[in-house]
């Protein structure tokens, strides 16, 4: 047979995807498309159709004309059959009727000419599970499988799984006529040819229904218009030329989207098809032979074609590929290794991805000069957005509108940029590959998948550990690889394994990709086989997550238990070498994860300060856990969060000699419903803004830099700063403006009818605090809501903004009664503050901007429960949401802290972020202006009207606000600048004896008699005596004087301030109040009338 059937002066047809009457010589739908084929190019190829003999392969020519009869004939048989009684008007119910057949032309031809009766065609892949197809046909309600005898035994099997109604047990199963069954009759006119329907409307979404993967579970059907068929018709950059195309084989099938674009572009352009026999499954000897026999210059496959191409000795299948004009490869990921190799030996590949939902969504055409196949170029044709991902990392989805759809589809897939063009995308994974971790911790772990797959041994590779600890991974090695001496059945064969294949060096390459928490160890890996248990696929040849993790269940529990035992020898016991046996071994523990503890009293250094992460946290527990069984007498189990609340080699020692002696028995109880629900939440709220962040992160790197307002010199500090008209934000606002290294203080303040000049006047005032001419002239006053985009600034305000080096976020409402929703705002705040400052740092390109977030001791407030040790103090740094008050003002609090520590990283070192935690902020020393309406002024004046004052065991760390002003801003210029700082007095004293020297100063101030020194709990009886709220002024803090104070406020929590005092000079030196501090804020709220 001649190479080159097809003519050059094909006639294009006028295509479009819309249902607009005035184009009337326009094209709308799949059978129009083939009779306008028919009619203008009537004696052109369509394409070939491979047909399996006894031993030889036969190709039959398809003309457009041959089809279009065939279409006409099939039309009439499905009527006169009645199989279906097609359409006539746009309000008849007609039910689908599906296609189970093994894939060649008379796919295409059933689709073709069920759509042009008007009756939904399903396509169903014969490699589904019968219970797949079952649940398809029950969920489209279909009335009749199109089938053949091949397939005739899986169609009637799924009879057994339909539901169990009548209709759907009178289902037909109908052996249906083949395309050359119809084409025997090419020369007889049909009798009634059916016309074709025209009735459907834009938004008719009954012709063509496909169905997704069941990747995750059972497939589901998706619905499309007529008008989805021709996306792929369009799918192309390829002009008309003079030479007519050469063949185009496609080993792909046709009951899926990547199939139709063999005949679609036929159809569209002229560009003959090959399509291989349906009798076999696709082979690369099959495609060779097919590209051989054609003299093909186009093929369309999928990557596991092309693996065995290149792996088989066949020495002219690399130049068959070299000699393609483009080799489009879709339908999954290609290994890394397979796309190096093809471009290394200069084949013209096309890197191509559709999407089951939205059609094709690379067009295809010749790669030019400089085509990266590592990337994907979306077609422009179809609106295609890229839209910021919603999960905090700096990825993108895609969304499109298919033809008819009222709502815009996002794609599942991850989507990375190519950094040199935002236009090119690679693909990083779908969101249901996203793993979350027991920590909370979430894991997109198809990268390090997609490095382990280039090993040449490595046919797939599937990770595990969701709600566990640690990732795993089952690595499925390909046919005949392994040799039969080498078995599977232990942890020391298949490490053996590992070592002789050479994996470890992909393991760690793969590793050096993802974050620590994401990592696999070599005792963490599964190896099978294809040849041995293969992983189970779906009918797009795609691994199946779901399916396998249950395939595998009992290796993956094995790896676990495997992992928690190991190989350990016993404790030692805390008499052995007065018990530095076991320290030695706690040590031993920590070095081996990759964490060195230095210092004076490394035993005493918090592992979390000395940069341990959540997967050494739970490393380190597991080695603990693995001796501890091997322990006579011992614990068999541990919480996840036993580094966590034990953090260094003092806290371990103690708790681990605890359990050698009995006395530490019981473990953490679980988190309640509640608890779980209230850190769901809190971290709910930190991915929702951690999206934001990275959304802001990326629209202001495109964004042109906008001129500012002056010069400034490079060294001036301009510093913002938020609530300036609170005690401690008038505190700070002095201590800023008389700092000669700052040139300006920005005050950002909520709006209000008062002028913000003589508002900030007269709250300077009221705390004793004056800034002079000089401080007044740096001070620029800005009322605004932080809360609203771009603060609802005009651009001269706004642009007093980019000159900023720094920033401290003070503004906070105090109200423990307001719920973390109802803090969002001051979410958002915080969220634009950090906007500033980015925007800064990017405008100016100057050093890092620092945001220094005042924070509170109310979000460690739960330190001593969680940890079960009341001695403990507080570390400066992280911690988890559990360790919060459960109550809205604490639980916003670590919201924020957790996105400022986040903002250092997301914003590449543009932004520096530090967290400051604060104890209790007293009035300024000289006027004692200590907020009335804090809960120790309230505490006071309740008991002066109970004529009592409790007596509180413990101690006060209480700080004026100018010693805090001056601390936070002698940290906020440090050298240093930490991510977290405790601020509070380290000079802690006496509650009891604070409590005796206010009795006798109420007294001594006239307030007669002298109030009694009663116990905290019968205190808080007679408040609750009070009333309502309307009579107790203590009524609104009641739960928190139960519930919190006494933890919170009289040392049960103890802040650890050694950070801050080595970088803060007031830190170091602040001494415990005195007598006269106490009087001048007794005065001061007597001068209030508060008391």
């Amino acid at each position: 047979m001649p190479h080159v059937i097809a003519r050059d002066s094909f006639v294009r047809p006028r295509i479009s995807l819309s249902y607009d009457n005035d184009l009337l010589d326009s094209v709308k739908s799949l059978p129009e498309l083939i009779e306008f084929a028919a009619t203008h190019n009537k004696d052109h190829i369509f394409g070939l159709q491979a047909c399996s003999g006894s031993d030889t392969i036969s190709w039959s020519p398809i003309t457009f004309g041959q089809f279009q009869r065939a279409v006409e004939h099939a039309s009439e048989w499905l009527i006169q059959s009645r199989t279906s009684a097609g359409r006539i008007d746009r309000a008849d119910n007609i039910s689908p009727v599906a296609v189970l057949l093994n894939s060649d032309i008379t796919i295409f031809l059933y689709l073709a000419a069920l759509v042009r009766i008007g009756t939904p065609a399903l396509l169903l892949s014969p490699r589904l599970s019968p219970t797949a197809v079952a649940h398809l046909l029950n969920e489209t309600g279909a009335s009749a499988v199109l089938t053949n005898a091949h397939l005739y035994r899986v169609a009637d099997e799924v009879r057994t799984h339909l539901s169990t109604d009548t209709q759907r047990s009178e289902l037909n199963m109908i052996v249906s006529p083949t395309f050359f069954d119809f084409d025997q009759d090419r020369h007889q006119q049909a009798s009634t040819t059916p016309p074709i329907f025209k009735g459907h409307e834009a938004n008719d979404l009954n012709a063509i229904i496909l169905h997704t993967s069941g990747t995750t579970g059972l497939p589901k059907p998706i619905y499309h218009s007529q008008a989805y068929i021709l996306l792929y018709a369009t799918c192309h950059r390829l002009p008309p030329q003079k030479e007519p195309f050469r063949f185009n084989v496609s080993t792909l099938p046709l009951y899926h989207g990547f199939g139709f674009l063999a005949p679609c572009l036929s159809l569209s352009i002229g560009m003959p098809f090959a399509l291989l026999p349906s009798t076999t499954v696709p082979t690369a000897k099959s495609a060779l032979s097919a590209l051989r026999a054609t003299g093909a210059r186009y093929m369309l496959t999928v990557p596991s074609i092309l693996e065995d191409i290149l792996r088989a000795t066949d020495a002219d299948g690399l130049d068959n590929l070299r000699g393609l004009h483009f080799l489009v490869i879709g339908g999954a990921p290609v290994k890394a290794s397979i796309n190096r190799s093809l471009v290394r030996a200069r084949v013209n590949v096309l890197n191509h991805w559709g999407a089951t939902e939205l059609g094709p969504l690379t067009p295809i055409e010749v790669p030019q000069r400089g085509y990266d196949s590592r990337y994907l170029v979306l077609r422009s044709d179809t609106d295609l957005k890229l839209i910021p991902a919603d999960d905090g990392s700096n990825t993108f989805r895609l969304v499109g509108k298919p033809p008819g759809w009222k709502e815009a589809f996002v794609v599942q897939d991850f989507l990375d940029p190519n950094p040199q063009d935002q236009t090119k995308i690679r693909i990083l994974g779908r969101a249901d590959d996203l793993l979350v971790l027991s920590t909370g911790e979430k894991v997109r772990s198809t990268v390090l998948e997609r490095e382990i797959t280039n090993h040449p041994a490595v046919n797939d590779a599937l990770t595990f550990g969701s709600g566990k600890n640690q990732l795993g991974l089952i690595i499925e090695l390909t046919k005949g690889v392994v040799a039969s001496s080498v078995s599977f059945n232990s942890r020391e064969s298949t490490a053996a394994a590992i070592d002789k294949l050479g994996f470890d060096s992909f393991i760690q390459k793969g590793n050096n990709l993802v974050d620590r928490h994401a990592r696999i160890s070599k005792e963490m890996v599964i190896l099978t086989s294809e040849d041995d248990k293969p992983l189970k696929r779906t009918d797009k040849g795609t691994v199946a997550r779901k399916d396998n993790y249950e395939l595998f269940a009992e290796e993956i529990e094995r790896c676990y238990q495997t992992l928690e035992a190991g190989m350990a020898a016993p404790l030692p016991t805390p008499d052995l070498e007065a018990g530095m046996a076991l320290r030695r071994t706690i040590r031993n523990f920590v070095c081996e994860i990759g964490v060195h503890l230095e210092g004076k009293s490394p035993d005493a250094t918090e592992f979390f300060q000395a940069g341990m992460d959540s997967l050494q946290a739970m490393q380190l527990r597991n080695s603990i856990l693995g001796r501890l069984r091997a322990t006579a007498g011992a614990m068999n189990n541990l919480p996840n969060d036993f580094v966590f609340t034990h953090p260094s080699v003092d806290k371990l020692f103690l708790v681990l000699s605890s359990l050698f002696t009995g006395a530490h028995k019981a473990v953490p109880k679980p988190m309640t419903i509640a608890e779980e629900s209230r850190i769901a939440a809190m971290n709910a709220m930190v991915d929702k803004y951690k999206h934001i962040l990275r959304t802001i992160r990326n629209t202001t790197s495109h964004a042109k830099p906008h001129p500012t307002r002056g010069r400034v010199s490079k060294n001036a500090k301009v510093v913002v700063l938020t609530g300036s008209t609170g005690t401690l934000g008038c505190s700070l606002l002095a201590r800023f403006a008389k700092d000669p290294t700052v040139s300006k203080v920005i005050c950002l303040n909520r709006p209000s009818p008062i002028d913000p000049r003589n508002r900030q006047i007269d709250q300077l005032i009221k705390r004793g605090v004056e800034l002079g001419a000089q401080g007044w002239s740096k001070v620029t006053l800005i009322d605004c809501n932080l809360y609203e985009d771009d603060l609802s600034l005009d651009g001269d305000a706004a642009r007093r903004l980019t000159d900023v080096t720094h920033i401290v976020h003070n503004a906070w409402p105090v109200n423990f009664n307001w719920t973390l929703s109802s803090l969002e705002p001051q979410i958002k705040g915080l969220v634009n503050l950090i906007r500033i400052a980015w925007r800064s740092a990017w405008h100016k390109k100057r050093r890092p901007v620092r945001l220094m977030f005042l924070s509170s001791i109310a979000v460690v407030g739960r330190y001593p429960l969680i940890t079960a040790d009341d001695s403990a103090t507080v570390p400066e740094c992280s911690v988890g949401p559990a360790f919060t008050i459960e109550m809205g003002y604490a639980e916003a609090k670590w919201v924020c802290e957790t996105l400022v520590t986040m903002a250092s990283t997301l914003f590449s070192g543009a932004i520096r972020g530090c967290n400051v935690r604060i104890g209790q902020v007293t009035g300024s020393e000289g006027l004692g202006a200590w907020n009335e309406m804090e809960h120790i002024p309230i505490l006071i004046g309740v008991s002066r009207e109970l004529g009592a004052l409790p007596v509180l065991d413990g101690s006060f760390s209480w700080l004026p606000a100018n010693r805090v002003a001056s601390s936070v801003v002698e940290l906020l210029f440090s050298q240093k600048f930490l991510t977290f700082y405790h601020v509070e007095n380290p000079s802690r004293q006496s509650c009891a004896k604070v409590m005796e020297a206010m009795a006798d100063i109420m007294e001594e101030l006239t307030w007669q008699p002298r109030p009694a020194l009663i116990s905290y709990p019968e205190w808080l009886i007679r408040v609750r005596q009070l009333g309502n709220e309307s009579e107790n002024v203590a009524f609104p803090l009641i739960t928190f004087f139960e519930r919190d104070f006494q933890r919170l406020a009289t040392g049960k929590i103890v802040l650890g301030t050694a950070r801050a005092v080595q970088d803060s000079v007031t830190m170091a030196t602040s001494g415990p109040l005195e007598r006269r501090h106490f009087k001048e804020y007794l005065t001061y709220w007597k001068s209030l009338q508060v008391l």
